[in-house]
């Protein structure tokens, strides 16, 4: 059986909540996981075209950000758009790389309302 590991998007107050719904939802074989979040090259570079970002993982935010504002995430060429995006949040620092070595077998980001619309708080969760 192969070893998948389920990313997902949720919007929730309590950051501990992951139980469904979630905005997007999909799994991924570990050994896949690299060659998602390089797929996401193009789209950043499509993303930092349209306006000044400090880098990649900003750039991915906003990009995540406007589509589910757009209720994009409900359109299944945008879902597919919007999932190596997630996987290169997932694994743009030593740290969520370090999660997934260690194991985790679901990983994401639960997102609150940001302080200036439309962005969105993203924290990066494991279990």
């Amino acid at each position: 059986m192969a070893d998948v590991v389920q990313f997902f998007l949720k919007m929730a107050e309590d950051g501990d909540d992951l139980t469904a719904p979630y905005l997007l939802s999909f799994g991924l074989e570990r050994a896949h996981i690299g060659l998602a979040g390089e797929a996401a090259r193009p789209i950043l570079d499509a993303i930092k075209e349209a306006g000044e970002f400090a880098d990649d993982s900003q750039a991915a935010e906003y990009g995540l950000s406007d589509a589910i504002v757009a209720n994009g995430h409900l359109d299944p060429e945008v879902q597919h758009v919007m999932a190596p995006v997630v996987v290169f949040l997932a694994t743009d620092t030593p740290d969520k790389l370090a999660a997934i070595a260690a194991g985790a077998t679901r990983l994401g980001f639960v997102l609150t309302p940001g302080k200036v619309p439309p962005k969105l708080e993203f924290r990066f969760v494991t279990a």
